[in-house]
């Protein structure tokens, strides 16, 4: 848990235990500033099909915290807190007769993420309508799609950038809704960077 020791198995059953301490203090000379318009290209990286490419992001993200952290701070934001009445609300107006008012509970769905999730299930395991199931099978598609592979990524990050103002921001992401994936994650790392 530390990052100090890393265990290897071989089908030999033989267990290597390695000392990685040097690895996790060791740090690669800083590059050139983040400029805006390569902030912008990591935020996109992040959200890379390519694992090499967002990987890559997530380490020049986090050797230049001075910018790369503010940055991160106006794009992730806590989840909303949401009450289960409000989530049965919006997955109850996903059939209703106005076009405005599903779309604006879809959009709502969409912005709660995986909170959303156990209520979207519970309607396709029911006998939903056909406009209820197609919003729900949409929104489902959606939840660990790029854009939340995205906040997954940013917040590695933060976290491997480690200063007082990444701390920071961990904690105030950790405030968010208890059951939502970015709250969790980020509470996880917070705790971590404290050790």
């Amino acid at each position: 848990p530390d990052g100090r020791r890393l265990a290897s198995a071989s089908s030999d059953t033989t267990v290597l235990v390695w000392d990685v301490s040097e690895l996790a203090t060791r740090r690669r000379p800083p590059g050139k500033p983040l400029t805006a318009a390569d902030l912008e290209a990591l935020w996109r990286d992040l959200a890379s099909g390519d694992a090499a490419r967002a990987y890559q992001a997530i380490l020049r993200l986090a050797d230049d915290p001075a910018h790369s952290v503010p940055f991160l701070a106006q794009r992730l934001r806590p989840v909303p807190q949401v009450t289960a009445d409000r989530i049965a609300r919006l997955v109850a107006e996903l059939d209703d007769a106005r076009f405005a008012v599903r779309e604006r509970a879809a959009r709502e769905l969409s912005g709660l993420g995986d909170v959303a999730e156990p209520a979207l299930q519970r309607v396709l395991r029911g006998q939903p309508s056909a406009e209820v199931a197609r919003q729900a099978r949409d929104l489902l598609g959606k939840l660990r799609g790029p854009a939340w592979l995205r906040e997954q990524r940013a917040l590695e990050a933060v976290e491997h950038a480690g200063t007082p103002e990444a701390r920071q921001l961990l904690e105030k992401l950790a405030q968010g809704e208890p059951q939502a994936e970015l709250t969790r994650q980020a509470r996880v790392a917070a705790q971590r960077l404290a050790r």
